[in-house]
């Protein structure tokens, strides 16, 4: 069996994360820069329809 070109590659990005010395970043603070980036993409698709 050999692997496929999506298999090495998803190798390597394991490797690379668990090489990773960076300190982790809480869930709850990822979580709450995604909402901020949501919220802000909801606001500029809003303000593209509606504009003033």
């Amino acid at each position: 069996m050999t692997k496929s070109d999506y298999d090495i590659w998803f190798a390597a990005k394991v490797a690379e994360a668990l090489a990773d010395d960076r300190p982790p970043i809480p869930h709850h603070i990822v979580m709450e820069e995604v909402q901020r980036l949501i919220d802000r993409k909801r606001e500029e698709k809003r303000a593209e329809k509606n504009p003033s």
